[in-house]
């Protein structure tokens, strides 16, 4: 009876050491927090909004490609804020790129916007993961630059391998800062994995705090303005990847971060 007992009380304490250890792993799985925005911020490059005092700073620092390299931060470095607004139903991100050479200029439907320098938000609305390659189970906006005579635009895949202009999902400002320094100031509607780029509308997604979506930032770096075909020099992201998934982001929902919203 009493190994019994003793057999019984080793099982429950092994559950609680399994459950904690899992209650620790769900929470390392967030890896970014938007807070509830007081006022909605203006999308105009300027970050004035006092939702970005409040807002915490996450590093682009993840070197995809070339996998595991070191960027000088003389040529790159960057880092965002993100908050969120129940009035809006939208998700901001204050974006702050260092980079000695901007490459500007891409115009849609010119091919290879990835070569190009951008910000890349990659977003999966309930954190649902897996492929994305050409649907919307989650979306990978490539937002341009643009230069003095053309606004950004953001371009992903859908089917038939076809690149979709999805700028109407986003409000983009880029304000240079300083020399080389860049302000990037963006709202996104958020979608679900029922949107239809064929129709001419789609329900969007009511935010509340709580909810958790996959997230993940990056930046094309390209280093020379007047190669052509433009080829991009590095790839930097928020996440770390294993090597063996340094550029699965674009296809692969299951390596983004988590975003959690909060009051």
């Amino acid at each position: 009876m009493k190994k019994e007992i003793l057999l019984l009380l080793l099982i429950i304490l092994c559950s609680g050491m399994l459950y904690a250890q899992n209650s620790v792993s769900n929470e390392k799985e967030i890896n970014f927090t938007a807070k509830e925005a007081s006022s909605v911020p203006v999308i105009d490059g300027k970050a004035l909004d006092k939702c970005w005092e409040e807002a915490e700073w996450y590093q682009i620092d993840q070197v995809w490609i070339p996998w595991g390299g070191n960027m000088d931060p003389a040529d790159f470095s960057g880092r965002f804020k993100v908050c969120w607004s129940s009035v809006t139903d939208r998700i901001y991100f204050l974006v702050e790129i260092t980079d000695d050479v901007l490459v500007d200029g891409y115009k849609y439907p010119m091919p290879q916007y990835h070569n190009w320098d951008v910000v890349e938000i990659f977003f999966d609305e309930d954190a649902s993961g897996g492929d994305h390659t050409l649907n919307q189970n989650a979306f990978a906006y490539h937002i341009s630059c643009g230069n003095e005579n053309t606004e950004f635009e953001a371009m992903d895949l859908t089917a038939g391998w076809k690149a979709m202009n999805y700028s109407s999902h986003l409000d983009c400002v880029i304000e240079q800062d300083e020399e080389d320094r860049y302000i990037w100031e963006i709202s996104m509607t958020v979608y679900n994995d029922n949107y239809n780029p064929n129709r001419s509308s789609n329900p969007t997604e009511q935010l509340v705090a709580g909810k958790v979506s996959g997230l993940s930032l990056a930046y094309c770096d390209n280093d020379d303005p007047s190669e052509n075909p433009k080829m991009r020099d590095n790839f930097i992201g928020t996440i770390y990847v294993p090597k063996a998934n340094f550029n699965d982001h674009w296809q692969n929902a299951d390596w983004f971060g988590r975003l959690k919203l909060v009051k």
